[in-house]
């Protein structure tokens, strides 16, 4: 059974720690340095994908006091969501789906799986700037879950616009793979 400790962001299998897909791309050097956080960027992300995950599950909607509450950043954040399902017709899925493969000793949380313009895909939720690891973190969780769904990223704006990134290159598994091997000493 898949456990998930959120204050140390650790994943269990059956009570034994495993890889998670964060800890692997950074041990990887696919994600460098995390100073260049701005300060508050974590928390603000944290929140927006609660709000978020609270919405596509249906228990508030955009008239909640929760989301009133929220400071204007955070809702334009929720909004550009919002939006997005509204412009694309994203089908949701799973919402924060934690998954682990044995065969890989790998576990995430994809932030959403469904169906866009009629194909399967997996969807990251990004709240800050693109990067070049986002293509890899997308790979991990579709080799996890024995997939080869289509790879998107929505990096939602606090002016609740948004943009999509396309991942479709394949060669990512083999990068992701290959780092996976080397870390545990397979050649």
């Amino acid at each position: 059974m898949l456990t998930f400790d959120e204050i140390e962001h650790k994943y269990f299998w059956n009570g034994r720690e495993v890889l998670g897909v964060s800890k692997f791309l950074e041990l990887a050097g696919f994600t460098g340095s995390k100073d260049f956080y701005k300060e508050g960027a974590a928390e603000r992300g944290t929140e927006i994908h609660s709000l978020t995950e609270l919405i596509d599950s249906e228990i508030i909607d955009l008239s909640s006091p929760a989301l009133k509450l929220a400071s204007l950043e955070v809702a334009g954040h929720v909004l550009a969501w919002v939006k997005f399902k509204h412009d694309t017709g994203f089908e949701i899925d799973h919402i924060e789906k934690r998954v682990y493969s044995e065969s890989l000793e790998l576990a995430g949380t994809v932030d959403r799986t469904g169906i866009l313009h009629g194909k399967p895909v997996t969807v990251d939720l990004k709240t800050g700037a693109k990067a070049p690891w986002h293509r890899f973190q997308l790979a991990c969780y579709n080799l996890i879950m024995g997939c080869q769904s289509n790879r998107y990223c929505v990096h939602t704006k606090a002016d609740g616009t948004y943009r999509i990134e396309s991942y479709q290159d394949d060669m990512d598994y083999m990068h992701v793979l290959r780092e996976l091997g080397r870390l545990r000493g397979v050649r």
